[in-house]
């Protein structure tokens, strides 16, 4: 049968659907659609149907205020029943279900004379697609169920819920349908997802390779084992990928952060813009003005200013600069400026260089103490 997804099983397994290794792709889709079609006809007499195992349709009767009136809207919905251990990583929507509702599970002898199909029959090949589907949902595969007239129950975006026809919504609810429509989940397929196959509305396609649409094969242990494995990698690689795209700002951080070498116990100046250069030989000049006894007194300097254009070396080279001046590996910052004492008054300075004018008369009056 064109059109259908292949779900493999292992022969240990297969043991547990012995009514659908019987039964055609044909017949399991006309038991299917029998279901859909008494879905449907419970919900437009506001009746809900409980399905063993997968989950409850359901009607709800809402208020909306309008601009002149209060609009009472009935629109379908769906409660999800799957075993919580076969939702591994998977969210789904909470649907809380109103408890006068009237709720009735499946009629399976009305199913039985819609179908021709022994009672016995439908109701395992119901319970039995329903146990299958819940084990591929176990293995990770992300697979659709599709209820003619009604919906599709898929997963996108690791979350598995409900979403109705256009044609259903509007169908259950005539006179206020755009609300309805606006406050429904609705199924959205696509050409790739539907196979090219819309309705005129564009939105009632069911999903091309999805349930109960589906051909059952048995394989050996073996290959179910490496099929097991391979599913488990692929899923890993999943959520390894999404955790990335879902945090950029991780990733970004470490561009933007980068390590920065400074001084020991010094936080990073303004000075220090351009360290990768070698330190020049003028970058500690000596300060001016220092004597041995200002030294021996305990008292320093105030250096002046760097020049601007100097770089600071990095920690290492300021140690070897420091242990070449003398005063050890450690580096302290300079105190702040103190004033200078009344003793020291005096300096020895190198005599400044006369100007040429008063050279020519120093030389003119040397010249007339001359004698002649």
């Amino acid at each position: 049968m064109e059109g259908c997804c292949t779900v493999a099983v292992s022969l240990e397994l297969s043991t547990l659907f012995p009514t659908l290794l019987h039964l055609s792709t044909k017949e399991v889709v006309a038991i299917w659609d029998a279901v859909s079609a008494y879905i449907l006809g419970q919900l437009k007499l506001d009746k809900g149907v409980l399905v063993r195992g997968l989950g409850t349709f359901a009607m709800l009767h809402e208020r909306f205020q309008g601009k002149e009136e209060v609009y009472v809207v009935r629109r379908p919905v769906f409660q999800l029943g799957i075993d919580v251990l076969c939702l591994q990583e998977l969210a789904f929507p909470t649907v809380v279900i109103p408890g006068d509702v009237k709720i009735k599970p499946l009629d399976y002898r009305r199913l039985s004379r819609a179908t021709s199909f022994p009672r016995h029959v439908v109701e395992d090949c119901v319970q039995e697609t329903i146990l299958l589907y819940s084990l591929q949902l176990r293995n990770r595969q992300r697979l659709s169920f599709a209820f003619k007239d009604i919906g599709v129950l898929s997963c996108e975006d690791d979350v598995l819920c409900m979403r109705f026809y256009y044609d259903c919504v509007t169908g259950l609810e005539s006179k206020a349908s755009r609300i309805a429509l606006l406050h429904s989940r609705l199924w959205t397929p696509c050409a790739a997802v539907s196979g090219g196959a819309t309705t005129a509305q564009g939105v009632q396609a069911a999903p091309a390779r999805a349930f109960p649409r589906f051909q059952f094969q048995v394989i050996s242990r073996r290959v179910a084992k490496a099929l097991s494995t391979w599913r488990k990698k692929a899923a890993g690689k999943h959520r390894t990928r999404r955790s990335t795209e879902g945090r950029p700002d991780k990733l970004l951080q470490r561009r933007v952060t980068f390590p920065f070498p400074g001084l020991p116990s010094q936080e990073l100046g303004p000075r220090q813009q351009d360290v990768g250069k070698k330190p020049s030989a003028s970058v500690l000049p000596p300060c001016p003005g220092s004597s041995p006894r200002t030294k021996e007194a305990g008292r320093q300097e105030p250096a002046p200013p760097a020049r601007r254009t100097a770089a600071l070396p990095s920690s290492e080279g300021c140690k070897r600069a420091l242990q070449a001046l003398g005063t050890g590996g450690t580096w302290t910052p300079h105190p702040p400026a103190q004033p200078r004492r009344k003793e020291v008054s005096e300096r020895w300075r190198k005599a400044e260089s006369p100007l040429p004018a008063e050279r020519m008369a120093a030389a003119a009056q040397q010249k007339r103490l001359q004698p002649e």
